[in-house]
């Protein structure tokens, strides 16, 4: 089968040929920047979503390495495009 197919739509990024943490082309999946069932909904509609590589995928969701700061970003470009005031209405946490 084919690789995954890379939802290409986001506020945060409009490179999705590329590993927003490393740079690789290599094995890219979709990741959203919110976790949990509810909120990767939420991601989805709000445009939450970079692309990763495989390696930093995998070292994301074991180690939560980096993602707090892909949170930070995600919030502060939310804000930016909506306000402080819906990010806590949407997500009901301050993460910066």
């Amino acid at each position: 089968m084919g690789q995954r197919q890379m939802k290409k739509n986001s506020i945060i990024t409009d490179n999705f040929e590329e590993c927003y943490l490393c740079g690789s082309g290599y094995g890219l999946t979709p990741h959203h920047c919110m976790k949990g069932t509810g909120n990767r909904k939420l991601a989805d509609k709000y445009k939450l979503i970079v692309p990763l590589c495989i390696q930093c995928h995998k070292e994301l969701h074991d180690n939560n390495k980096g993602e707090r700061s892909l949170i930070e970003i995600a919030q502060k470009l939310f804000e930016n495009k909506y306000s402080h005031e819906f990010w806590m209405k949407v997500f009901m946490k301050n993460y910066l």
